[in-house]
């Protein structure tokens, strides 16, 4: 889409519209018919809110009545064809996000780490495994960084493939990158210390050697 319309309270219209680089900018236009611009916060799900515009343009989100049925994102288009969506995040801040390219899988890395015999995350397959097995529990987290929105337990090496229609179950769309918790499993203590990191979508980045309690993810 890319008609997105509002107006304000002087009945003034202005047309959102969004630039190749994701940045979001408010035209005023001949009148036009407001477009739907109640959104549910696409983090949790659990707030709704209603996009505005004040008389200068700046738009807004006023905190409305809960409704589940809510769209959490409205698609906008750029000038060079690029697709967008305009969100709300749970704390009511207007923001856009990419949507990735069809077809694609994240695959998610990492480098595993040990109790006994060496330096923690970071060092790979090269130190001692020094458990009974190699066992991994995996957080994909929402759009804030912190929700964890799936788990996928007992992976058995470290890579995961999260699949492009898993991910339109998850966010409703195919995000740039994933932020990531990931748990090495000990028969003894159960979840070790949580490494944490963003996988890409595309780029693929050498492997470096995090400060401890920091782990090296990668997507391809």
């Amino acid at each position: 889409m890319s008609n997105f319309y509002l107006n304000d309270s002087g009945s003034n219209t202005w047309q959102v519209v969004v630039s190749d680089a994701g940045l979001l900018d408010q035209i005023p236009v001949s009148s036009e018919t407001p477009s739907a611009s109640t959104l549910n916060d696409i983090a949790t799900n659990t707030a709704t809110w209603t996009i505005g515009v004040d008389t200068s343009g700046e738009l807004t989100a006023t905190n409305d009545t809960y409704s589940s049925g809510n769209p959490t994102s409205i698609p906008l288009t750029s000038p060079g064809g690029y697709s967008f969506i305009i969100i709300v995040l749970a704390n009511g801040d207007i923001d856009t996000r990419a949507l990735g390219p069809s077809g694609q899988n994240l695959i998610i890395t990492w480098l595993r780490r040990t109790r006994i015999g060496g330096d923690g995350w970071g060092e790979g397959p090269t130190i001692p495994l020094s458990e009974d097995s190699e066992l991994y529990d995996l957080e994909i987290l929402g759009t804030d960084g912190v929700t964890v929105i799936r788990t996928i337990s007992g992976l058995t090496t470290p890579t995961y493939v999260y699949t492009e229609a898993l991910m339109m179950e998850d966010f409703g769309f195919v995000p740039g990158s994933v932020a990531v918790n990931v748990y090495q499993i000990s028969g003894e203590v159960g979840r070790g210390f949580k490494g944490h990191g963003v996988a890409p979508s595309s780029t693929y980045v050498p492997p470096t050697y995090p400060a401890a309690g920091g782990f090296y993810v990668n997507g391809s």
